[in-house]
């Protein structure tokens, strides 16, 4: 996922529903991105991932957040990653339309409803879709 969104140095990376918080942790150890924020609902999930990032010693770059994504702002995010199913994808689409104006969006498994992804490739038994939202300033 994070190979296919190119992240880089220059990048945050949001993850929508974090897991256990890997996603994160390669991103600040493998791709160094300058932060790195999972936003995490179960609040097992929470624990473990926060548990995870302090054993990485990654805890400087990588913040959790045990919350519903679609209570938080994902607004400085350049990079958002997600593995959820099809139900809040319509939602979701248009909460990142609201909040974010350069953003790449990789998903693995479920396309948003009006997005048309950039590219979409097979990993394993499903495919990630790459999806790239940006805002031209109009002054």
């Amino acid at each position: 996922m994070l190979k296919l969104a190119k992240v880089n140095k220059n990048d945050i990376v949001y993850d929508l529903g974090s897991g256990d918080g890997r996603v994160l942790i390669i991103a600040v150890k493998e791709f160094g991105v300058k932060k790195a924020v999972g936003i995490e609902k179960s609040l097992i999930l929470y624990w473990i991932s926060k548990l995870l990032v302090k054993l990485n010693k990654v805890e400087d770059r990588v913040k959790i957040i045990h919350n519903d994504f679609f209570k938080e702002n994902i607004s400085e995010a350049t990079v958002i990653t997600l593995y959820l199913n099809w139900r809040p994808m319509r939602k979701l689409e248009e909460k990142i339309l609201k909040e974010c104006k350069n953003v790449r969006i990789v998903s693995a498994a479920h396309q948003f409803p009006n997005l048309k992804p950039k590219k979409k490739i097979k990993t394993g038994h499903f495919y990630c879709y790459l999806y790239e939202v940006w805002v031209l300033n109009s002054t």
